[in-house]
């Protein structure tokens, strides 16, 4: 199941990104998002690489394909972005897996510069190969990505407020 969506910031490209550096800014947009014991790893500077270790209640799995998956999943999402463009902008790829589940979730991402503000969208494909269950289970993760997203975007104002 595809999936677009887009999270626009009134501030420059530059001040978003290196919101992503930072370990508490992370913390805070999984804990944001309903996860727990969240363990995150960031590498590099320019090309960087987010990894982040978490679990959730299996709230947005549907009732019958709960007993697949138990009360609890453990997500690993890793966003890993290539150096800002001349003009800002920036590019990467994001994939989510569920241990356990044979879900996958895999996205491309653009941050584009617009002056002072900026717009990171995400292009993506939610794939579960569950006999029976995988539409239900794929539009739970489409709408647990729209809350992750929203999470982010929530976050990421009172990060850049503080700024």
């Amino acid at each position: 199941m595809r999936f677009s969506t887009s999270v626009h910031y009134d501030a420059p490209a530059a001040q978003v990104a290196d919101l992503w550096r930072r370990e508490d800014y992370q913390l805070a947009r999984a804990h944001k998002a309903g996860a727990e014991r969240v363990v995150v790893t960031i590498n590099g500077e320019d090309e960087l690489t987010i990894t982040v270790r978490a679990e959730i209640p299996s709230d947005h799995v549907p009732p019958a394909a709960r007993r697949f998956v138990g009360s609890r999943l453990q997500l690993t999402t890793v966003e890993v972005w290539q150096a800002p463009a001349a003009d800002g902008r920036r590019v990467g790829s994001l994939s989510l897996d569920i241990a356990g589940a044979p879900v996958r979730v895999r996205a491309h991402m653009e941050l584009t510069p617009d002056g002072d503000e900026c717009v990171k969208t995400y292009e993506g494909e939610v794939n579960a190969n569950v006999p029976l269950f995988s539409g239900p289970i794929e539009r739970a993760a489409v709408g647990a990505t729209d809350d992750i997203v929203e999470a982010e975007k929530s976050i990421a104002l009172e990060f850049l407020k503080r700024e």
